[in-house]
């Protein structure tokens, strides 16, 4: 049992150290802070909705989306989704034995399609892009800087971690102790390598005159091509009202 926590932890950690920013793959050149408010909203409307016609319908709009993503960026997407939906129909399994198999058939198409929404957003839309888009939303300034800190301080140590793991494998041939055996050594040196990471940090915000502000620095201005996209907000809510009032 031990053996296989270890070998989910260092699984774990070698995955957040392979993990890479994403780029943009659209043509269109749209606000990271757009796209976000959109699908936050389609998300809000699809959890909702009590007609399964509005979220099939968002779910089919996404699927028409991800299919002009590369092979690779939506293969990544329906893992994701297929992942989290089997993890919900796992969880609602009880309701099909308690006589409402309804409800599980509600929660993964609404689960579905949610996470779909986010997992064609992180396909097409970068790390800092987001970053910048929370920032746009108006998001306190230190919310956005210790998530924006958090997930670039996992990646950084996920590497980290990767080369120690690297390096006791490649010292520990036909050696088998307390000091190459298991996750402990790896993590307790990634623990050890964070705080320092983090003195510095510090440091260096504080020479470097930080106060608090976690501004956003966006090249680009709103367009008419931003403007067009927004219209999609008050389009779904018309569909969404349609939906539950003259469909139902």
């Amino acid at each position: 049992m031990r053996a296989k926590m270890d070998r989910a932890v260092l699984r774990f950690l070698r995955r957040i150290g392979r993990e890479e920013e994403k780029g943009v793959t659209l043509r269109l050149p749209l606000l990271p802070a757009v796209r976000l408010a959109l699908a936050l909203c389609l998300i809000l409307l699809s959890a909702l909705s009590r007609n399964a016609v509005f979220t099939l319908t968002l779910a089919a709009g996404e699927l028409a989306r991800l299919a002009l993503l590369p092979a690779e960026k939506t293969a990544g997407v329906v893992r994701v989704t297929a992942a989290a939906v089997a993890f919900v129909c796992l969880f609602s399994l009880p309701a099909v034995f308690l006589g409402h198999p309804r409800t599980l058939l509600t929660l993964a198409l609404k689960v579905g399609t949610s996470v779909l929404i986010l997992g064609c957003l992180n396909a097409q839309v970068s790390w800092k892009g987001l970053v910048s888009a929370i920032r746009g939303l108006r998001a306190p300034e230190v919310f956005v800087f210790i998530l924006d800190m958090t997930v670039r301080f996992l990646v950084l140590l996920g590497r980290f971690s990767g080369r120690v793991l690297e390096a006791l494998s490649l010292r520990a041939a036909g050696r088998t102790d307390w000091r190459t055996a298991g996750a402990g050594p790896v993590v307790g040196t990634t623990f050890l390598k964070a705080q320092a990471m983090a003195r510095r940090t510090g440091e260096a915000m504080s020479l470097r005159g930080y106060q608090g502000r976690y501004p956003a620095f966006e090249k680009r201005r709103f367009s008419k091509a931003d403007l067009a996209y927004l219209c999609l907000i008050p389009l779904a809510v018309w569909f969404f009202w349609y939906c539950e009032s003259v469909m139902r």
